[in-house]
């Protein structure tokens, strides 16, 4: 029964984290110069990762 709650747990944890991860990608801070905007996706990516 616990590897089926670890299972749970995980498939929630990934799904959770996708949803974050689409809907951060869609926001960018506008940079100094055109074609420096800064998506927000991608540190969130990285803290997922290491979290």
């Amino acid at each position: 029964m616990k590897a089926l709650s670890n299972g749970v747990h995980q498939l929630t944890e990934i799904g959770l984290l996708t949803a974050l991860i689409t809907i951060s990608g869609a926001v960018k801070l506008p940079g100094l110069m055109p074609g420096t905007e800064f998506q927000l996706s991608a540190p969130l990516a990285v803290a997922a990762k290491f979290a």
